[in-house]
C-alpha cells in the first residue's frame, strides 16, 4: 500500500527571476520550491512562525501583454511583406504558426487576471513567494492556509493586542492581513480618443477605397502606417487602462478593436492562400466592406462612451 504524499502542490510552476518556482502544502509548514537548471533549493515556512502574508498588484500581467502586441505587430509586419513578396509557403506557415501561438498565450496570460507580488514575513525576516504571482492564485492560497495559521498560532483577537508600539513591533501571532488593492488611478481616455480618430479616418478611407481604388504605391504606404499607428495607440491604450478607473464597458471595447484588427489581418491574409480564384478586386470589395461596418460600430460605441467621461 502506498504512503501518501506528504506535499500538496499549492500553485502551478510559476516563472521567476532565476527559474522556476512552486508552492506545496504540509500538514504544519508551506515548502516554496526553486528549480534553476539542474538544482532545487527548499525553504520551510512553519505556521506557527508565519507573521503576515501581503501581496502588492503589480504591472507584469500588463508588461507581458504590451510584449506580446509587439511582438504581434512585428510578425503582421512580416506577413505583409511575405505576402506582397509572394514568399515559399513555408516560412509564410511557420510565420502564421507561430502568430497563432503568441495569440493564444497573449489571451492566456489575460484569463489568468492581475499580477502581483507576495511577501510572506516570520521572524527572521521577509520572503518573496515568487510562486504566487496572481491575485487569483493568492486568494486561492490565502484561503487555504489561513485555517492552517489560526490553528497553529490560535484564533487571533484584535482586541487583546496592546497599544504599545514596542509590543506590537514584536513578533506575535498574528494572522495574513487583507490582500493590498491598488487604488485606480485616473484615466482621461486620450489614448482611446485616439483610438476613434484613427478608426474615423480609416472608416473614411475605406469610402473613398470603394468609390476609387487606391493604386498600388499609395495603399500600400498607407496600410504600412495605418498598421503602425493603429497599433500604436492601441497599446498605449490598453497600457492607459490597466488599473484605472475607466468604465469597464470601455476597457473591453479596447480589447474587442484589438481582436477585430487582428482578425482582418488574418482573414484577409489567409483567404487568397486557400481559395486562388478569389479575385483581388473581390477580396479588396469585401474588406473594405468588413472595415467600414465595423469601424462604424466600433466609433459610434467609442464616442458614446467617451463623450461624458473626463
Amino acid at each position: 500500500m502506498k504512503t501518501p504524499h506528504p506535499y500538496t502542490p499549492l500553485t502551478r510552476r510559476a516563472y521567476g527571476p532565476a527559474g522556476r518556482y512552486r508552492l506545496y502544502l504540509a500538514n504544519d509548514h508551506l515548502l516554496h520550491v526553486h528549480e534553476e537548471y539542474f538544482v532545487e533549493r527548499y525553504q520551510r515556512f512553519y505556521f506557527s512562525d508565519i507573521q503576515a502574508i501581503s501581496f502588492q498588484p503589480t504591472s507584469t500581467r500588463e508588461i507581458i501583454t504590451l510584449l506580446h502586441l509587439v511582438a504581434l505587430i512585428g510578425l503582421a509586419l512580416l506577413l505583409a511583406v511575405l505576402m506582397i513578396y509572394k514568399a515559399p509557403v513555408p516560412p509564410v506557415i511557420f510565420s502564421w504558426s507561430l502568430f497563432g501561438v503568441l495569440c493564444l498565450s497573449a489571451i492566456a496570460n489575460h484569463l489568468r487576471g492581475p499580477s502581483c507580488a507576495c511577501r510572506l514575513q516570520t521572524a527572521v525576516g521577509a520572503e518573496q513567494l515568487y510562486a504566487v504571482n496572481r491575485l487569483r492564485t493568492a486568494a486561492r492560497v490565502l484561503a487555504r492556509i489561513r485555517p492552517l495559521i489560526e490553528s497553529a498560532q490560535g484564533p487571533f483577537n484584535p482586541d487583546e493586542l496592546p497599544e504599545s508600539p514596542a509590543v506590537l513591533a514584536s513578533p506575535v501571532a498574528q494572522p495574513p492581513p487583507v490582500p493590498m488593492v491598488r487604488m485606480p488611478k485616473h484615466c482621461r481616455g486620450r489614448a482611446h480618443w485616439a483610438l476613434t480618430g484613427l478608426l474615423a479616418l480609416d472608416l473614411l478611407a475605406c469610402l473613398a477605397d470603394l468609390y476609387k481604388p487606391m493604386t498600388g504605391a499609395v495603399e500600400t504606404a498607407y496600410g504600412f502606417l495605418m498598421l503602425f499607428g493603429m497599433f500604436g495607440v492601441l497599446i498605449a491604450a490598453l497600457v492607459t487602462q490597466a488599473h484605472s478607473d475607466l468604465p469597464n464597458r470601455l476597457k473591453r471595447l479596447t480589447y474587442v478593436t484589438a481582436g477585430f484588427i487582428l482578425f482582418a489581418l488574418i482573414a484577409f491574409s489567409v483567404i487568397p492562400m486557400i481559395w486562388n480564384h478569389v479575385q483581388q478586386d473581390e477580396l479588396r470589395f469585401w474588406g473594405n466592406i468588413y472595415s467600414v461596418l465595423g469601424e462604424t460600430v466600433l466609433c459610434l460605441a467609442f464616442w458614446r462612451g467617451l463623450r461624458g467621461w473626463r
